[in-house]
């Protein structure tokens, strides 16, 4: 060694040489519901969760795991509302309506957990599957759900709930060709 690099010392960054101590950056905006994995993140990222083929099959199975508990969901709340959409306060029928409101966030929930309107689906099919098999009259002439005013309210109004659920999780999605509108700007140009 030299003469001239033992006497070198390395500058500190506020002596002036020129660079500046790296700045840290911007935390992102909070979101609200489940993160959600940028487009081609998996693909620069190696290690990344749900890269190769083995995580990729995680990732597919833990999705179906969840699609299936969903659907469990919707089988209890028809079958458990199924006995339970009676109640009545005067003529009131109060229990059909809660049924209907907790259907309705239950449905809405899974879509916005799965992100994705077959998450809103995945209850709603079995729970109507149940419901219209509860509501069919067996050959000894018995039913559960009768054709009264609560019955047809949990019915019609669980179905509703539904859809309206299944819509809302569409208009979420960025290609949403349902409920995104007209921009009537460019309609007049």
């Amino acid at each position: 060694m030299g003469e001239d690099e033992s006497k070198r010392v390395d500058p500190s960054p506020d002596e002036g040489d020129g660079r500046k101590p790296p700045v840290p950056s911007p935390q992102p905006p909070l979101s609200y519901g489940p993160p959600m994995r940028e487009q081609g993140a998996q693909a620069d990222d190696p290690h990344a969760p749900g890269s190769g083929a083995l995580g990729q099959r995680l990732e597919a199975f833990v999705s179906g795991a969840a699609y299936g508990v969903l659907a469990v969901l919707g089988f209890v709340l028809g079958l458990i509302g199924s006995f339970l959409f009676s109640g009545t306060i005067g003529s009131v029928p109060v229990a059909a309506i809660v049924l209907v409101l907790l259907n309705f966030a239950c449905f809405r929930l899974a879509a916005w957990a799965m992100c994705s309107p077959l998450g809103a689906l995945a209850p709603a099919v079995p729970w109507l599957v149940v419901v219209v098999l509860m509501s069919a009259r067996r050959p000894e002439g018995d039913l559960v759900i009768t054709g009264t005013t609560p019955g047809y309210l949990f019915m019609v109004g669980g179905m509703i709930a539904g859809l309206v659920a299944v819509v809302a999780a569409f208009s979420r999605s960025a290609g949403s060709w349902l409920l995104r509108g007209v921009d009537v700007d460019s309609r007049a140009r």
